[in-house]
């Protein structure tokens, strides 16, 4: 398992795509063989849980729902970390 300094260390290079340092576009995103044990079935039981709390969520919000500032804040984060793992396996689903 990589520690927090080989991942800062990663950090400091340029992103062969962009050719920008801290770029943060995923292109450089790097994947050590051994970390991987995350298997698609589990996500995909995953999706499925997101999916059926978005639909809950759906169908009580309505466009004027006030909503406490700590719900949005965890709804951003959400939206904010499903769209990245999206873009990851998008970019990377032909490698």
């Amino acid at each position: 398992m990589k520690k927090l300094k080989d991942f800062k260390d990663e950090m400091k290079k340029p992103c062969t795509a962009c050719k920008k340092v801290k770029c943060g576009c995923m292109h450089e995103a790097v994947v050590d063989k051994s970390e991987i044990g995350y298997k698609g079935e589990m996500a995909i039981s995953q999706c499925k849980q997101i999916m059926h709390h978005i639909g809950e969520l759906m169908s009580v919000l309505k466009t004027d729902t006030d909503l406490p500032e700590w719900v949005a804040s965890k709804m951003t984060l959400a939206a904010d970390y499903v769209q990245t793992a999206s873009d990851y396996l998008l970019a990377h689903e032909d490698k």
